[in-house]
């Protein structure tokens, strides 16, 4: 009669407990990565709008505004003084930084979910942000740009360890996007950077 190969429960056992410990490392990290992508993404979206816009007004020689909107999808967005969860570039003819009738949408950008266990909190040191025709940046006085934006979930501005650069720049997990008085705009995560916008803009 052959003897039949197999696994001792002890053997499974160890497997089991093995297999337990690497899913128990691997979790936090992977819970890490699905945030870190959440507040890319958002901040990725938010410059990208502000790119498009400021392309369309050195093409259209016209005024060209990003402003933070709550109703970005329906069927005719207005701009309003939220923290860009939402937001709308248009074509804006008497660049006031408001959507009137008339001001065509240019894109939209899709409204943000914030779920309860881990809000995403926007922070911007005002609620628009308009382009001139040469693509620098509009200046209003009664009407603060915003150049400064930042997305943070509930880690706030808490430094990444897996991504400080040895000799460099020191990355947090909240991602800043800043606008130059140029109209030049990219994400930022430098912690230095990120912690001179306060305390007008700093995570809650």
């Amino acid at each position: 009669m052959r003897n039949m190969d197999g696994f001792s429960i002890v053997e499974l056992m160890i497997v089991v407990v093995l297999a337990a410990i690497i899913l128990g490392l691997g979790a936090p990290s992977f819970a890490d990565f699905q945030r870190n992508n959440r507040l890319s993404g958002a901040a990725n979206d938010l410059l990208g709008i502000i790119q498009t816009a400021r392309g369309e007004a050195i093409k259209r020689q016209t005024f060209v505004s990003v402003c933070a909107s709550s109703s970005p999808g329906s069927i005719a967005p207005a701009c309003d003084t939220n923290s860009f969860l939402g937001y709308i570039a248009f074509n804006d003819l008497d660049g006031d930084c408001v959507r009137d009738d008339g001001e065509i949408i240019l894109r939209v950008g899709t409204k943000l979910d914030s779920p309860a266990g881990n809000p995403l909190n926007v922070v911007s040191n005002g609620s628009c942000v308009s382009f001139a025709a040469t693509g620098f940046v509009q200046d209003l006085p009664d009407f603060p740009m915003a150049t400064q934006t930042l997305f943070c979930d509930n880690r706030g501005t808490r430094v990444d360890g897996a991504s400080t650069v040895p000799d460099g720049p020191t990355l947090l997990y909240a991602r800043g996007v800043g606008v130059s008085l140029t109209g030049r705009a990219r994400v930022t995560r430098d912690r230095t950077e990120i912690n001179g916008w306060a305390p007008r803009v700093a995570c809650p």
